[in-house]
């Protein structure tokens, strides 16, 4: 079973809902969260961690669990071999994907208008072919995209995976350096993309929708 809890934030949150908000999260991810240039990162910064506090306590841990979040030497937040989860936002919406014994990696992104041909390094020569030819190019390099992202993700080493090689078997299973990942689309939002990868072929998806302040 992979649950996914999502929420979205309005444009400004008032600062003592702010501040008390922050204050329940550990200092080392308030002080991240504080050098944020935009106030867009640190709502979404705040959102995903809150996600996660709720994700933990509806799956059986602790708020003491959550504390005792660690990150691989690629940077990657993990809690033990027994639970996963992951965080993505754009926007301004924000996704957090939990599992027990399964890897996984989720990913959302705003449909957007943006110079997708920047991102070439990325893309093997099918799939730019698929995303010229497609009647809708943008949607169509943005389910790439957070296809891939949401396997790099669920694989552990971010960007610093091979991108471009990545073998599709189909359009909703993958190989990376031999791994195979299963993708599920999950419908978060009208205009966004959102993609959840996992080690394991089930497709026993929950998604439900938090409310983080009021």
């Amino acid at each position: 079973m992979i649950t996914v809890f999502y929420s979205s934030f309005p444009g400004h949150i008032p600062d003592d809902i702010w501040q008390s908000y922050l204050q329940l999260l550990p200092l080392e991810t308030q002080q991240k969260l504080l050098r944020y240039h935009f106030w867009k990162d640190r709502y979404a910064g705040l959102y995903g961690q809150h996600l996660l506090l709720q994700a933990f306590l509806e799956c059986g841990l602790s708020k003491q669990d959550f504390f005792k979040i660690k990150r691989t030497y690629y940077g990657r937040p993990y809690l033990n071999d027994d639970i996963d989860f992951n965080i993505s936002h754009s926007g301004n919406h924000v996704v957090c994907a939990i599992s027990h014994h399964n890897s996984l990696g989720i990913d959302i992104e705003a449909i957007r208008s943006i110079e997708y041909q920047d991102f070439n390094s990325f893309m093997s020569n099918e799939e730019w072919i698929n995303i010229q030819n497609s009647p809708d190019s943008l949607r169509t390099f943005f389910e790439y995209w957070t296809k891939k992202e949401s396997i790099i993700k669920a694989d552990g080493r971010g960007l610093s995976a091979p991108l471009a090689n990545l073998t599709w078997i189909n359009k909703t299973t993958a190989l990376l350096d031999k791994k195979q990942w299963f993708l599920n689309p999950l419908p978060i939002a009208d205009g966004y993309s959102c993609y959840a990868a996992s080690d394991s072929p089930e497709q026993n998806i929950k998604i439900i929708r938090k409310t983080i302040t009021e």
